[in-house]
């Protein structure tokens, strides 16, 4: 591994780590949003009995835990490289009694496991933050099964996502928060149509889809939206450790004035969208 993709996985780790509190707290309202997007792709894997399954960047457990329990003996591995979140998703297996999952450290660039190992490839929403995208692409063709199936789903484009635009948006009115370059991992890094696409294909997946998920995230009041970003959105709490009490309140006005713009009424409900690459090898 050459240093700049481990000082990456190192910084990385470190942020899903902070976070993993914020996301255990908020993880049944996060699955819930997430589910439209995990639906589309179990049913572009369609999973099968004695399945052996790989769920890349696993996070909490979703949507491995749907897929382990739909695969009779079969297997579901996910991979994660943070402790705290790993931790989460053996925790929600136990408490659906879902015993054939099973959570373990794993580089998506490196992957632990054996070529053709796997009948079915997952990963939702993990492919922005990969060190290097040919790279993770190559490695998710290397250990599938010929003729073996793959789905993946990143955010599409910022435009489509005001869900996290009005947070981000409104930060950068009171700070420089320059864009990242175009290949560091980022949230909006693989939202242009047809570049995952790409991807897979010089790995050497077939018969490749892209499909669009839309849909509207409904956080309850303002002060809701609020606390989620405060809980959960690094980039948000590492720019308002920068900022007094008095810009947190001017902040915190911009954000609720914008928001009952784009969401009239009492309850802030957000559109988001998603793009759900699938193909076979």
């Amino acid at each position: 591994m050459n240093n700049d993709r481990q000082y990456i996985l190192e910084k990385q780790k470190q942020t899903w780590n902070t976070f993993s509190a914020g996301w255990k707290k908020w993880d049944r309202f996060n699955m819930a949003f997430l589910k439209p997007v995990g639906d589309e792709m179990i049913r572009a894997l369609s999973p099968a009995k004695g399945d052996q399954i790989l769920d890349i960047a696993g996070g909490t457990g979703e949507p491995g835990i749907t897929m382990a329990g739909m695969i009779g003996d079969g297997k579901v591995i996910a991979t994660d490289i943070s402790s705290g979140m790993m931790e989460v998703a053996r925790e929600n297996a136990h408490k659906k009694a879902v015993s054939n999952y099973s959570i373990q450290y794993g580089d998506a660039c490196n992957l632990p496991f054996a070529a053709e190992q796997f009948d079915k490839l997952s990963c939702r929403m993990g492919l922005m933050f990969f060190p290097n995208l040919q790279l993770a692409a190559d490695e998710m063709i290397r250990v599938l099964k010929a003729g073996g199936k793959l789905s993946v789903s990143v955010w599409a484009e910022a435009a489509h996502n005001p869900w996290i635009t009005a947070m981000m948006g409104t930060l950068s009115k009171h700070f420089d928060t320059p864009a990242p370059a175009p290949d560091a991992p980022a949230m909006f890094r693989c939202s242009e149509p047809g570049l995952i696409r790409g991807l897979l294909k010089n790995a050497g997946l077939k018969n490749i889809s892209e499909q669009r998920v839309s849909g509207k995230i409904n956080f309850g009041p303002p002060e809701a939206y609020w606390l989620n970003m405060m809980d959960l959105a690094a980039p948000v709490v590492h720019a308002m450790v920068k900022a007094s009490p008095e810009q947190k309140k001017i902040i915190r006005a911009d954000l609720f004035n914008l928001l009952a713009e784009l969401s009239p009424g009492d309850q802030v409900e957000l559109e988001s969208a998603a793009l759900v690459i699938s193909g076979e090898k």
